[in-house]
């Protein structure tokens, strides 16, 4: 029975991206200064779990691919924005295999996931808790987390979780051990879970989680770089008013500051990947006019130059 550890930091969100498998993923950096984040633990035969650290403030436009339930669990200190909904420590966040997420890690966040096979899963659970849990993720990320069965669950999932870290030299090699380690975890997680399916739980539709999806899809497909704000507005069916406030609901940045921020990384990924003789073409290229202002902004946003970037060539 093997385990595999692993210890990763990323310095670039282009090598975070490329590296990552189990989310169909776009990410961009909000926050100002260098990118950097690390990922600890363990695989194991029927989970993956571990410690995440990520010091830059970024939005995560994700989906995971494998057919797992995946969840994170935040420091005490540390909240996080899924489709809009600000998610507190305190509750049970997960996502399943095709589920579209928007999520806002803040700066300096710190916390742990836990993946787990969703055929693994169906064992531990009673059919109607499997069947509500991989219906809806959403259900359970707004449920009530009042209940003592909830907070002891989390409590001991994120205790279990660090020892399984710590401890992941002992376990290499001890079939044993890693049963009972995920045997721990799976039991752990089933009690919370079935405590939680037989809740009855009632949640709105998001409708402005819609109208920012909307909008992400329509910039992507159009491979415009000068969207007008009113045209988006106009593709989501929505008004002026409207857009603003859903995008500074679920992103909590307007939608002329997102779009200023993708092009910034799509012009950060050209320079990477073209020549650095070339950097300048590729800067007007994507419209920029005052280059001395878009190197003042880039380096606010990367901690670094365009020039600098460009060295990098891949």
């Amino acid at each position: 029975m093997q385990i595999e550890l692993f210890d990763k930091s990323f310095e670039t969100i282009e090598e975070y991206i490329e590296t990552h498998r189990v989310f169909d993923l776009v990410a961009y950096q909000i926050t100002s200064g260098r990118f950097f984040n690390q990922h600890k633990g363990l695989n194991l035969p029927r989970m993956s779990l571990g410690q995440r650290t990520v010091v830059a403030e970024t939005i995560h436009f994700a989906t995971l691919k494998p057919d797992d339930l995946y969840m994170v669990f935040p420091d005490s200190h540390v909240q996080i924005v899924v489709n809009g909904a600000q998610m507190t420590h305190d509750r049970l966040i997960a996502f399943t295999k095709g589920e579209d997420l928007i999520v806002r890690y803040p700066q300096d966040y710190k916390g742990r996931f836990l993946s787990v096979q969703a055929s693994v899963l169906a064992d531990y659970l009673d059919d109607i808790s499997f069947q509500r849990l991989m219906a809806d993720t959403a259900v359970l990320r707004e449920a009530d987390v009042t209940s003592e069965q909830f907070k002891l669950g989390r409590v001991s999932l994120i205790e279990q979780i660090d020892s399984i870290v710590k401890h992941a030299q002992q376990l290499q090699n001890n079939p044993i051990a890693i049963k009972d380690a995920e045997e721990s975890i799976l039991l752990t997680l089933a009690a919370s879970l079935n405590a939680w399916a037989w809740r009855k739980q009632v949640i709105k539709q998001n409708s402005r989680h819609t109208i920012v999806q909307r909008a992400i899809d329509y910039v992507d497909s159009t491979g415009d770089f000068f969207i007008a704000i009113p045209r988006l507005a106009e593709v989501c069916f929505c008004s002026l008013r409207t857009l603003e406030y859903a995008f500074k609901s679920i992103l909590h940045i307007s939608p002329k500051r997102y779009l200023t921020i993708r092009r910034m990384h799509l012009i950060r990924q050209a320079l990477l990947t073209n020549p650095v003789s070339q950097a300048q073409r590729v800067i007007r290229g994507y419209g920029v006019v005052n280059t001395g202002r878009f190197a003042k902004d880039y380096y606010q946003l990367f901690g670094e130059l365009p020039k600098q970037t460009a060295e990098k060539t891949i």
